[in-house]
């Protein structure tokens, strides 16, 4: 005799985030210890948790499983298990990602921005050439009031004409590499102008040679200059441009890293339901593709927490983003989740706490000598000090943060500074402002 589909319902249940995570990191750690190398198969991943490919595919994506399924899970991989791991069914899903989009081939003839390119002579004959890139650039990139990390990718093979150098011509392929490696050069010591003009350039070689991953990497570039000078909608627009082509790509990582960024802006708009969407995108996408662990993603759903008032998920997703990165405390990415961790202090009116924590920030992104990361914590370190009834101490900081971010043609962190320089003492920031606060 069957069970009933309404009492099979009622047992029913998914993972919470926490437990997913549990699950992700044992999966990992088995495998590491088992020698398995790169990217963990489907297979290998129901094998360690001993369910079917469908079943382990359901779990990890937070789908409906009879609870005796889910338990059964960790104790395959010797996990304490807690009933609290379970939500219901009648709870909200994790959104599901959209479709992809393919890109029409008219496209990889579209010029979407018209910026001035560096003098660079190319040859109108195409005589046949491969070269593939493999991995590329893991790039410091600052879009927000707060530091976010970007890696950008670049994958696939390359079909080029020739560049005509004074003494010698050699493959399009290393031009293309050039710019693009110069542009992330440019961009990461805070030159956008300059990083724009080789991103242009580098998309000029790549429709020349109509190679899908040079443009997705132009324009991802491209994307990430603009986001940095306050121009999110136009960032927005370059990263969904660029979308399409790693789909086209069937290049999941270069999609989830992309995914990652394009969710920064959204929040920054105040679009935080389609930012969280992307982000677990991102997450799925990269959960089980090394060699880049999705950290960033997981930061960015601590922030989302956060504007929404939740600090305790806010601090579980920074804890689990601290978790997948290195032990080194001067690291940029460390200091940011610090630096985020005591906005949520802050907003708890724990004042003396998140002011000493974001010093200590503030020392170490002048240690990396880049004006825009000190220009950020000192509008962090100066909301602290207004919010604590202080104005007159953050005053100073303020004209430094705004000087700086003049300095590098942040539109938007100049204005976000001025904005802060009229906020009167014991004032709360706006939920635009700390918005701009917590990306």
């Amino acid at each position: 005799m069957g069970t009933n589909p309404s009492r099979r319902r009622a047992r029913a249940a998914r993972l919470t985030d926490e437990a997913v995570l549990l699950l992700e990191e044992r999966l990992r750690a088995e495998w590491a210890a088992g020698g398995g190398h790169g990217e963990m198969t489907r297979a290998a991943r129901a094998a360690l948790l001993e369910v079917s490919l469908g079943t382990a595919d359901r779990i990890l994506k937070q789908k409906g499983n009879d609870r005796s399924v889910l338990r059964g899970a960790f104790e395959a991989l010797r996990l304490p298990w807690k009933d609290e791991y379970c939500a219901s069914l009648s709870a909200p899903e994790p959104l599901p990602p959209p479709a992809p989009a393919t890109p029409e081939a008219s496209t990889l003839d579209e010029e979407p921005s018209s910026v001035p390119e560096p003098d660079v002579q190319v040859e109108t004959t195409k005589p046949p050439r491969q070269a593939r890139w493999a991995w590329a650039v893991g790039a410091l990139a600052l879009t927000g009031a707060g530091a976010v990390i970007a890696v950008s990718l670049l994958a696939g093979s390359w079909s080029a004409p020739a560049l005509a150098t004074g003494r010698q011509s050699r493959p399009l392929a290393e031009l293309e590499a050039k710019l693009a490696a110069d542009g992330r050069d440019a961009y990461n010591r805070g030159d956008y102008g300059s990083a724009l003009q080789f991103a242009a350039s580098s998309r000029r070689e790549a429709r020349v040679s109509r190679s899908a991953d040079g443009l997705a990497s132009a324009l991802h570039l491209e994307g990430d200059v603009l986001a940095a000078q306050g121009d999110l909608e136009g960032a927005a627009e370059r990263y969904r441009q660029s979308l399409p082509f790693w789909d086209a790509l069937e290049h999941s990582h270069g999609r989830g890293v992309l995914l990652e960024v394009l969710a920064v802006v959204e929040a920054r708009l105040g679009r935080l339901d389609e930012a969280e969407r992307h982000f677990r995108e991102s997450i799925a996408l990269r959960r089980f593709n090394p060699p880049v662990e999705p950290a960033g993603p997981l930061r960015g759903l601590g922030s989302v927490a956060a504007v929404r008032g939740d600090f305790a998920q806010a601090r579980f997703w920074y804890a689990a983003a601290k978790r997948r990165i290195g032990d080194d405390p001067g690291g940029a990415m460390r200091l940011d989740l610090k630096a985020l961790e005591a906005l949520t202090k802050r907003d708890e009116g724990r004042y003396s706490e998140a002011l000493r924590d974001l010093q200590e920030c503030l020392a170490g992104w002048e240690a990396h000598g880049h004006d825009r990361w000190v220009a950020a914590t000192l509008v962090q370190v100066a909301s602290v000090l207004i919010a604590s009834g202080d104005s007159a101490a953050a005053g100073p900081a303020l004209q430094r943060a705004l000087a700086l971010y003049q300095r590098v043609g942040d539109r938007k962190g100049a204005e976000l500074a001025a904005q802060m320089l009229r906020r009167p003492a014991g004032a709360r920031p706006s939920r635009t402002q700390r918005i701009e606060e917590y990306f």
